[in-house]
């Protein structure tokens, strides 16, 4: 037992860092904005009621399982190692459909704004924003996709990695567009909330060109659960078959749900924060922001426990 736990322990940190990565941008974002002015971070707080509601749909995750149960048959014999691969393409299938639609809800967030009687002067920013981030939804769903197929192999540096470099590639430019130098004679002012989800796309799709490119296609990392010599570079439609589809749909389905219905809560609580004044809004975004740290915590410690009994 004390070694199972021990194990856990050892895994829970570089899975925490793994995931940590969009809300501890978000995090970052909230810290510059709060610099910028009230009016900034409002309306980035009132754009994140929307896509915080609708982006839930895309954080089911489930891959793992599936991945973790090919990895556990070809260990045995009974499957070959490029099933974990092939459920990879099934995932990736399966949230590139989902996130389209996500992406729609997003680029609807001025007019759904509209509809709750929001703030008019906060609207036409907040739409922007969410505009800019949508951007980045394939980014972090691939991302995500490609960590947990990792992870369920017990590769979890390379993720870790990657999200520390992000995080602080994220705060660095986020500085210097955002907020810019100050002082010195390269003084500038920067380029304020505008520049704000520019730059935590960029850094998202960056992540996702650093554990794509270096780890996995450079460095071979999961290379062993890949197809090989099928299709192109190992990626075949083939694979994506009705049966595996509602099979992964069973399991996804809910798990989406059943996280959406804590974010449907909490955005309840920002819509009423939102009605008392801008400045309460800003102030439930700030210290939500802690609340879902917290759950990354506690979903990096259930999935290294699901690492290590499989």
């Amino acid at each position: 037992k004390q070694k199972t736990a021990a194990g856990v322990l050892a895994l829970a940190p570089a899975l925490f860092i793994g995931q940590l990565g969009w809300v501890g941008m978000k995090v970052t974002d909230t810290a510059l904005l709060g610099h910028v002015g009230t009016h900034a971070l409002a309306a980035a707080s009132l754009s994140d009621l929307w896509t915080m509601a609708s982006g839930v749909l895309i954080q089911g995750r489930v891959l793992g399982i599936f991945v973790g149960n090919a990895v556990g048959a070809a260990k045995a014999g009974t499957a070959p190692w490029q099933l974990a691969g092939e459920w990879l393409q099934v995932s990736v299938a399966v949230l590139g459909a989902i996130s389209c639609f996500v992406m729609g809800l997003w680029a609807a967030t001025g007019p759904v704004l509209r509809l709750t009687r929001a703030d008019a002067a906060l609207i036409p920013d907040a739409s922007y924003f969410s505009l800019v981030l949508l951007a980045c939804i394939p980014a972090r769903v691939l991302f995500s996709q490609l960590q947990q197929y990792l992870s369920a192999q017990r590769i979890v540096k390379p993720a870790a990695a990657v999200a520390l470099v992000g995080l602080a590639a994220n705060l660095l430019l986020g500085y210097l567009l955002v907020l810019g130098v100050p002082t010195g004679p390269s003084r500038f002012g920067g380029y304020g909330f505008p520049a704000c989800p520019i730059v935590t796309s960029a850094v998202e799709w960056l992540q996702l060109l650093a554990l794509a490119g270096l780890f996995c296609l450079c460095l071979g990392y999961g290379r062993q659960g890949w197809p090989q010599a099928v299709g192109w570079c190992g990626v075949s439609p083939a694979f994506v078959t009705k049966s595996r589809v509602r099979e992964y749909l069973k399991l996804y389905v809910p798990a989406a749900l059943s996280i959406a219905s804590d974010f449907w809560r909490m955005s309840a609580v920002g819509a009423f924060a939102a009605s008392l004044s801008t400045l309460d809004l800003a102030v439930f975004t700030a210290s939500y922001r802690v609340m879902w740290i917290s759950l990354v915590l506690t979903g990096s410690l259930t999935g290294g426990v699901g690492i290590k009994v499989r």
